[in-house]
């Protein structure tokens, strides 16, 4: 029998405002992140929702307000620090009003187009993330 992966779990959340889509920049290495992190060792019992409540309130600030919609993709990235693959979740949000304040995690942040979304491999934490990302964006595209 084949032995089994161990993960770290985190939740990360697509914001979007219109068609403009919130994205950041990680400030450990500078590569293109969403808002969210990993799930604590306490939070077993806590809805995944309250979860990616707390995570974007701790990288965003808490003026901003936004409504939480369904998963909208997975990835997986590794994790260097811990020497752990994370399987990331992507939740979609809508916007709706405040002011960002970053915390010390992600150095930058700005608003994208739906249609603007082209970034290569380099930029994101894997490829299987930059594959993932540019899929979900590509199906915002068809749609226009």
């Amino acid at each position: 029998m084949a032995e089994l992966a161990i993960y770290q779990v985190a939740l990360k959340l697509l914001l979007h405002k219109s068609d403009e889509f919130l994205i950041l920049q990680d400030t450990y290495k500078s590569l293109l992140d969403l808002p969210g992190g990993r799930i604590n060792a306490d939070e077993f019992t806590v809805p995944l929702e309250d979860i990616l409540r707390r995570e974007v309130t701790e990288e965003l600030g808490a003026d901003i307000t936004y409504t939480i919609n369904k998963p909208l993709f997975q990835f997986r990235r590794y994790h260097d620090t811990l020497k752990m693959p994370v399987l990331l979740t992507i939740y979609g949000g809508t916007y709706r009003s405040g002011e960002i304040q970053l915390s010390e995690e992600h150095e930058s942040y700005q608003w994208i187009h739906k249609n603007d979304f082209h970034f290569p491999a380099e930029k994101f934490f894997s490829t299987e993330e930059c594959d993932a990302m540019n899929a979900y964006f590509k199906t915002l595209y068809l749609k226009s």
